[in-house]
């Protein structure tokens, strides 16, 4: 990231170090969010994780976190601190945006071995891809 905290366009974006999840099929999704909940912000868990799994978004948990963990943790959530200031939360990928990712892996190597051309394979890229997301919606 590039050291210019006065932009107030928010230029960059803050991404987990990890998401936690469930399935949308899960046969106990009230148990999996609990779980998760616990996970993302029960004191005692982030004391044991400190920033192992990344700087907490439980600014009570970070706050707790940074007298605990020593000068590391404490400079770790200090510099989010600071990332904040100039960015915005990166949005989830969509349903299926892994698959968007392998397309268009598949196609930049098809471009780089001279099997399509750029445009054949913005083309190709769209198609693809609309298809993907519009099966996913």
């Amino acid at each position: 990231m590039l050291p210019d905290w006065a932009d107030s366009n928010k230029p960059y974006s803050v991404h987990p170090a990890m998401y936690w999840s469930m399935s949308s099929a899960t046969k106990y999704p009230k148990q999996a969010a609990e779980l998760i909940n616990f996970l993302e912000n029960d004191p005692q868990v982030s004391k044991i994780f400190l920033n192992e799994r990344g700087v907490t978004a439980n600014t009570n948990n970070m706050e707790a976190d940074s007298k605990l963990g020593g000068t590391t943790v404490a400079t770790q959530d200090q510099f989010m601190k600071q990332v904040e200031k100039v960015s915005s939360p990166t949005p989830l990928d969509p349903p299926a945006g892994s698959n968007v990712t392998t397309i268009l892996q598949t196609i930049g190597e098809e471009v780089t071995y001279g099997k399509l051309t750029p445009s054949q394979a913005a083309d190709q890229f769209t198609t693809q891809a609309n298809q993907v997301l519009s099966q996913n919606s």
